[in-house]
């Protein structure tokens, strides 16, 4: 027969002290807990600059230096536009690095991942804060979202220039954190165009095709009226209740498809004008890398030679309409 006293009792060993389980119960929530998120989107669009990037991550780590934190990692991914994504482990390694090449920036991502002491909480809670600037989403892809379901939320975050969203545990560090990224984005320089009339074209961009459509159908009236006052001398009619059914038929008829070619010329020419406005682009928001200053001049080039171009597609269309009056009212002097 086996004797039990000297043996330990095994069903103590299973119960660990209370401040132990204390702890382990709050490492588990917070392996476990799910913080929450809020999302800021800044549609205006605004330019951006390597030392705009450093002033604000020096006014957030101003704001952490106020808290008690554990860690803090700071990582930054450039998207370039020849396909390469650059990704910097750390803030240091992205402002000390050599962005002389030629690869304009597409959109820039930059990630604030720490830990905060708060109280009420042993252990360390993990905030992070992401800010993405860049280029849209291009059209494949937002028909891809859109047949995937994607809410509202998210195809307008997409859409924007500037998203801005927190995970957080403490909703008055977030608050404060926002309040910072708000002001700083309100206060960057506007992405202009180079000049006020392509603000005023891109404003007014169907108006403008609008107008050319309508400038032939004037030219069309103008020359149709010349043409009865040339046939009302010739036949020598002069009211059209001395015209037969079947010529007035004819004249009707004639008018509308000589209208109606007009129409086309017109909605050729707006179409052109159409192609050239879209062609009238904002600079580059970013002002990085090398290739971000390079980009800034060709669209400057591209601009003022499509403006060239706007200006004599308007000014053929003005000339036609000038031609046919001056046509019309020849034909009248004539008559006379």
């Amino acid at each position: 027969m086996i004797d039990n006293t000297n043996l330990p009792d095994q069903r103590n060993q299973t119960n660990l002290p209370s401040e132990r389980l204390d702890d382990y119960k709050a490492f588990y929530h917070w392996l476990n807990a799910k913080p929450d998120s809020e999302v800021k989107i800044y549609s205006s669009d605004k330019r951006i600059s390597l030392a705009d990037i450093k002033e604000l991550n020096h006014k957030l780590l101003e704001k952490l230096d106020m808290h008690e934190i554990v860690s803090n990692q700071t990582s930054v991914d450039l998207n370039l536009s020849n396909n390469r994504v650059l990704s910097f482990g750390s803030f240091e390694q992205f402002e000390t690095s050599d962005f002389h090449f030629s690869a304009y920036t597409k959109s820039l991502n930059i990630i604030w991942d720490f830990y905060v002491q708060l109280p009420g909480y042993k252990l360390p809670q993990r905030h992070t804060l992401k800010l993405r600037f860049g280029s849209h989403v291009r059209p494949a892809e937002l028909l891809q979202m859109v047949m995937a379901g994607d809410d509202d939320i998210e195809l307008e975050q997409t859409m924007a220039n500037a998203v801005c969203k927190i995970d957080f545990i403490n909703p008055r560090l977030s608050s404060e954190l926002f309040a910072i990224v708000t002001e700083w984005h309100e206060a960057l320089a506007k992405n202009f165009y180079e000049k006020k009339n392509h603000r005023f074209i891109k404003r007014h961009q169907a108006k403008i095709e609008q107008l050319m459509v309508v400038l032939f159908l004037i030219a069309g009236v103008f020359l149709l009226s010349g043409l009865y006052h040339l046939l009302g001398e010739t036949l020598s009619i002069s009211k059209v209740s001395t015209l037969e059914f079947d010529n007035l038929f004819f004249m009707f008829f004639m008018s509308a498809v000589f209208m109606y070619v007009f129409y086309i010329s017109g909605k050729f020419w707006s179409d052109r004008t159409d192609k050239i406005i879209r062609r009238i682009q904002a600079f580059n928001i970013f002002e990085i890398t090398r290739g971000d200053s390079n980009s800034i001049n060709e669209t400057k080039e591209k601009n003022r030679k499509n403006n060239k171009r706007l200006g004599i597609e308007f000014f053929i269309a003005l000339s036609v309409n000038l031609i046919a009056f001056f046509i019309w009212k020849g034909i009248e002097i004539f008559i006379n």
